[in-house]
C-alpha cells in the first residue's frame, strides 16, 4: 500500500497528500526515526536550551513525506521532525541528501518552513560534508557562530568516517556517538 499515481495516500481512511519523492520504510527507518530521533530531538534541545545556536545536521535526509511500508502509515522524515521542534528549536539545519531527491527536498522544505534556517546540500554526505560545514561557519564570526555551537548530527552508524570528518572540522574535538554499531 503506497500513494496512488495522484500522490494522495490512504491511511486509516483519510487521504493524506504525499510530495512526488515520497518513499517506503521499513522497520528499520521507522525505528531509528520515529523511536529513537522523535525521542532524542526534544531531550537534546531542552538541554541546549541556553546555548546561542543549536545545530541539527543529517548526513541522509531522504524525501520530506515517507510511508510505512505494509500499512501505509504517514511518517515524518528527519527533516521535518528536526524542523517541527520549536521548544526551543534549532538555529540552523544542515540537509544532505542524493542529487536525485535533494531538490525536492528543498523545494518541499521551503514551502512548508520558509521562516526557518537551514541549507539542502546535493550529493553524497562523505564527500559534501565539508559543504554543509562551511555553510553553518559563513552564518557567524570565527569566534561566534553555529559552528561552535551545540551540534546534533544524525549520521550513518556503518560510516564511521562521517565522524572522523567531523572531528577534523572541530579543530580535533572529539565527537561522540550515543549509538555504536554491532560490531
Amino acid at each position: 500500500m503506497g500513494p496512488d499515481a495522484k500522490g494522495v495516500l490512504i491511511a486509516n481512511g483519510d487521504a493524506v497528500v504525499m510530495s512526488d519523492s515520497a518513499r517506503d520504510w521499513g522497520p528499520w527507518s521507522v525505528w531509528k526515526t520515529e523511536l529513537i530521533l522523535g525521542a532524542y530531538l526534544p531531550a537534546f534541545l531542552r538541554a541546549g536550551r541556553g546555548a546561542r545556536h543549536r545545530v541539527f545536521i543529517d548526513g541522509f535526509a531522504g524525501s520530506m513525506d515517507n510511508f510505512e511500508r505494509g500499512t501505509g502509515r504517514p511518517l515524518k522524515s528527519s527533516p521535518v521532525l528536526a524542523l517541527e521542534e520549536n521548544d526551543p528549536a534549532f538555529t540552523h539545519l544542515v540537509f544532505h541528501e542524493l542529487p536525485d531527491n535533494a531538490e525536492s527536498l528543498n523545494r518541499d522544505l521551503r514551502a512548508r518552513y520558509p521562516d526557518r534556517r537551514f541549507k539542502v546540500i546535493s550529493g553524497d554526505f562523505n564527500v559534501t560534508i565539508g559543504a554543509g560545514l562551511t555553510w553553518l561557519s559563513q552564518q557567524g564570526t570565527r569566534t561566534s557562530g553555529p559552528h561552535l555551537g551545540q551540534v546534533l548530527a544524525y549520521l550513518d552508524p556503518d560510516k564511521h568516517t562521517q565522524l572522523r570528518r567531523l572531528e577534523e572540522r572541530r579543530g580535533g574535538k572529539e565527537c561522540r556517538s550515543r549509538w555504536t554499531p554491532a560490531q
